[in-house]
This record gives C-alpha cells, structure tokens and sequence, in this order.
C-alpha cells in the first residue's frame, strides 16, 4: 500500500512525503509516521528504514540523506528493518516482564540500594528527577564490568559488576541480556557510522573519540522499564506525576524498544508534546547530548518524557543507552566549520533555546564518569546514596552553586 502524508506548520511551507508500509503498520497513526521531511515544528515522528542502509549506493545516499534531515529538525525516529531477530526480540520481552513479575521479596535481592555503582532494582515511586519521582520501577543492568581500582578515582563507580535476578529468579536472564547486549551495540554503531557518514566524516570517527575505554571496560547502559497503571482516583497525589520527567539523553545514541502500550512524547522547538506511538516492527532512536555538542546545536538531542500510565495495562520499554568512555571530557568542542559538509554547516542552530540547563549540565563535571556518577546517580538514587557514600556532599564535591544546582539539577 502506498501512504502519503502531509505536514504544514506556520514557518515552513507544506510538505509531502511517501513511504511504501507493510499491512501491519497500516492505520492512522502509522500513516502520518511516514512523513520524510520535517521542520522543528514536527507533529509526528519519522519512519527510516535501514535496509536503505544497507542496500545500494543510491539507497544508502538517500537514507543518510533522509537521516540528515531527521537530526537537524527531530532528533527522533522510528527505525525498521533493524537486522535483530524477531525471537531475540521476544525472549528479551519475556525476560523483562518475568522480571518485573517476581514477588517484591525476590527484586529486593538486585535492589539498587545493595550496588555501589547504582545498578540494580529501583522500585516505584523511588528514582527522584528534578525533584519529583517518577512513576516507573527499573532495572539498571549496563554491562558486568570489573570493580574499580583502590588507584582509581571514586567516580570510576560508575561502572561495575551485575547486579540483576539470577537464572534460577528469571530463567536464562544472563544469556539472553548478554545476547541482546551484543545485538543493540552493533545496531547503534552501525547508526553512529551512519551519522558520521552524513557528516563526511570517517565512519568510525566517533568511535575513536568516544568509544575506545582505556579502562577496558564498556559504559553503554541498558535497563528495563516497567509502568504500571495508576489508578488517580485512588491515589490523587499521584495524578501530578510523570511515568519519567522530560529530559534529553546525556549519551551518544539511544535505541529503545517497547511494547505496544504507549506513552513516550517529544518536544517540539514550539514545546508542544508529541506522542511516540508504538509501531510493530520498529524501534524508536534518538540523538544524546554528545551529538548535539559536537555538531555545534546543528543535530538535536531533543527533550522527552513519559506520561504518567493510566491506560490500565503495564507499560514496558527496555533501552539501550551508546554512553562514551567515563573518561570522557564532559565539554566536547564543536567540529569546526570547515569540516562539516555543506548541508549542515549552512544549516544555523535555532536561537530558541529551549534547554537552558544544558550548557550549565556540560560544564559542572569535567568528565562523563563524574558526571554520571555524582549528579545522575546520586541525585536520582539518595536511598542508595545514603547507603554506599553517606558522606560524599556531590554539590561540594564538583564545587557547584547550591542555588544553581537546584535550579537546574
């Protein structure tokens, strides 16, 4: 069937786009997905299809140059064709709900709060962003990585071992996560090639920049997600709540995978909230903070969140997070003018900055570790925090105004 789409807003003229569908991803929502062009005042998010990708050299031309546009304009994306197997994809479904599934008795054994390096089981209503909790459980999983080092720094705590259910808890957990760990490091290495390709740059020029870890140790994170319905009759005090506060991704690239529930929006550059309705057959992938830096504001790592869940079902997700080395410095300079091609170099950032808080986040850490460590983990997890490192004050410790640190933090 072949689907066209239009988009108009008040600052660009009416676009048209097409894209042939399969009859599964038929229907209203998925017919105004298949829009190639937008403008910063997007309605609805884009589908790319990475057997482009793979294909020819005129097919792969015209996805970089479909891909080129989405980073400039929405940051976001639905992705098909994405090479990971349908039964892959399933057996990480079920281990995911089994985990969530298992009597509060048996999470409590992974629970974050028994990990130094913030991994583990968070239940409801516990992780705290921008002061308010979030209405999800979660797993953070990341990789099992080696115990830092007594000559390491506190922050290199960022990383560490697993601390998740064991086999006998949910069954075949390692070997399926391991598998599916694999899997979603070779999609989104083969998207951060595509990115640099559509900046004519080497293909694994970020991976030398940000990717090869000293340490030997991986810092890209996975987790799962869980939302359960809210019921705000019976509890009012949570009808304020989000499932998870906007935000942008302080990575390089985030795939995520969900269910078929629903409740992920994006922000628009007019702020207006729109919804990332699940579409069989894809996953959704989003710019980090990393990309936007490096391309000068030109890519964008655009704001999100996820409503609070009164569908009466759980809503479940499980994303993948491309983070770089801790190491990593956390300004990251422009590349310059010169070496951008022609298409994003002419392309000049949006003055309307909706995210103030970011070049204050940038310059509060000087690496990635301390960053991730100090603000993102202990922030988020204090119960944890408490436990592990009573006596580290974070604010003092990265020499951050108190009075900034709560505005912005």
């Amino acid at each position: 069937m072949l689907v066209t789409a239009t988009l108009s807003d008040s600052d660009h003229s009416k676009l048209t786009a097409t894209e042939k569908l399969s009859q599964d991803q038929v229907g209203p929502e998925d017919e105004s997905a298949a829009v190639a062009k937008f403008s910063k005042s997007f309605k609805v998010i884009p589908i790319l299809d990475l057997a482009l990708l793979r294909g020819s050299p005129a097919e792969k031309a015209s996805f970089l140059e479909q891909f080129r546009d989405v980073m400039m304009t929405c940051g976001f994306l639905y992705i098909k064709n994405t090479g990971v197997s349908d039964d892959l994809q399933k057996r990480i479904y079920d281990v995911v709900v089994k985990t969530f599934a298992l009597p509060r008795e048996e999470k409590v054994k992974f629970a974050i709060e028994k990990s130094p390096v913030f991994k583990g089981w968070n239940e409801l209503g516990k992780e705290v962003t921008y002061g308010k909790n979030d209405m999800r459980e979660l797993v953070g999983i990341g990789y099992d990585n080696r115990l830092r080092l007594p000559s390491e720094p506190l922050w290199f705590n960022n990383l560490g071992p697993w601390n998740v259910p064991t086999d006998e808890q949910v069954p075949n957990f390692r070997a399926t996560v391991t598998e599916y760990l694999a899997a979603m490091h070779n999609l989104a290495l083969e998207l951060l090639h595509a990115v640099a390709a559509t900046l004519g740059l080497a293909p694994t020029y970020f991976d030398e920049l940000w990717l090869n870890d000293e340490t030997g140790r991986e810092a890209s994170h996975f987790q799962f997600n869980h939302y359960p319905s809210i019921d705000t009759e019976s509890n009012p005090e949570w009808a304020e709540n989000l499932g998870d506060a906007a935000h942008q991704d302080d990575d390089i690239v985030t795939i995520l995978a969900q269910d078929m529930v629903g409740g992920l929006q994006v922000q628009n550059f007019d702020g207006d909230w729109i919804d990332v309705k699940p579409i069989e057959g894809t996953m959704v992938c989003n710019l980090g903070s990393f990309l936007e830096a490096v391309t000068g504001g030109r890519y964008i790592a655009t704001s999100h969140r996820v409503r609070l869940n009164t569908s009466g079902k759980s809503r479940y997700s499980w994303p993948y997070f491309l983070q770089p080395k801790i190491t990593t410095a956390r300004w990251v300079e422009p590349l310059p003018d010169e070496m951008l091609p022609e298409e994003v170099r002419n392309y000049k950032p949006d003055v309307k900055n909706r995210y103030e808080a970011m070049e204050f986040n940038r310059k509060i850490a000087k690496t990635i570790g301390e960053y991730m460590f100090y603000v993102k983990q202990m922030k988020s997890y204090p119960e944890a925090k408490e436990i592990h490192y009573p006596d580290v004050d974070w604010v003092k410790e990265l020499n951050i105004d108190p009075v900034l640190a709560k505005r912005f933090l």
